[in-house]
């Protein structure tokens, strides 16, 4: 059978089974952040307005990035309950199964058998960690699906030099980074590993373009998501609470250590 038809049937079967799978849920498993992320997209689709968790339940809370709210907004313009939450995680299922494309480009490196590498994506999108997300109202699983796209888009320009796939794997890396607090790491890890490939006078140049582009993300970000740096301020400030200093700097030397 043709690589691209054995692909599609896979995307195919895999959407089938989450989304089978989906109507196993009875309800949201993690309420106050799956209700909270809730709130922002049902305000969000009345009023076309961003608003936190705290200024729409007058409530103290601490509000998620809104980008996944603002992706499932649509929906609840069309159905409300458990209609909503079902519509939302077959939406879930459908970005997930779609990993199969990338996830073929990055695992093609380094699996050359066509069955085994099939038989791995396939297992790869029912581990718990991604399942388990899946089956949820949470941010995670859009920051999931658009690193695995940017990263298999990232590996795919390596090999064909294309500037339009450099250019989508940062457009993909920086909207992933609107999603979660540290996504900012992701298309900080991109740039560093292009300004680590140049020499000379390009590397400055790269390092010029690239000091621009994040003034200008910086600014784009604080006029769509006001508050955003004061919810970032507050999980940089949680860092010595849990060990995330440890694991974010680990995650840099990783980094650094790869260029050697």
């Amino acid at each position: 059978m043709n690589k691209s038809k054995t692909t599609l049937f896979l995307f195919l079967g895999i959407l089938i089974i989450k989304v089978l799978s989906v109507f196993l849920m009875n309800g949201p498993t993690i309420f106050p952040d799956e209700a909270c992320v809730v709130q922002i997209a049902t305000h969000f689709s009345q009023n076309f307005n961003l608003a936190s968790c705290a200024e729409i339940t007058n409530r103290p809370a601490q509000s998620p990035f809104p980008l996944y709210s603002i992706l499932i907004s649509t929906i609840y313009n069309f159905w409300h309950g458990m209609s909503a939450y079902y519509a939302v995680l077959i939406l879930n299922a459908l970005m997930v199964s779609s990993l199969v494309f990338p996830l073929k480009t990055i695992f093609k490196k380094f699996i050359k058998n066509q069955k085994s590498l099939h038989f791995t994506i396939f297992f790869t999108l029912f581990i718990p960690a991604i399942t388990s997300y899946e089956k949820t109202l949470m941010t995670e699983t859009i920051f999931l699906v658009l690193s695995i796209w940017s990263l298999g888009t990232y590996i795919d320009y390596q090999t064909t030099k294309s500037k339009n796939k450099l250019i989508s794997t940062f457009t993909l890396a920086i909207i992933a980074s609107l999603s979660r607090p540290f996504g900012f790491i992701l298309p900080l890890s991109f740039s560093i590993n292009e300004l680590a490939k140049q020499k000379g006078k390009t590397r400055i140049k790269y390092a010029i373009i690239s000091f621009i582009f994040l003034i200008g993300a910086v600014v784009l970000m604080q006029y769509l998501l006001p508050g955003i740096f004061s919810n970032l301020q507050y999980k940089i400030t949680s860092l010595g609470e849990n060990k995330g200093l440890t694991n974010l700097l680990t995650a840099f030397v990783n980094q650094i250590n790869s260029f050697t």
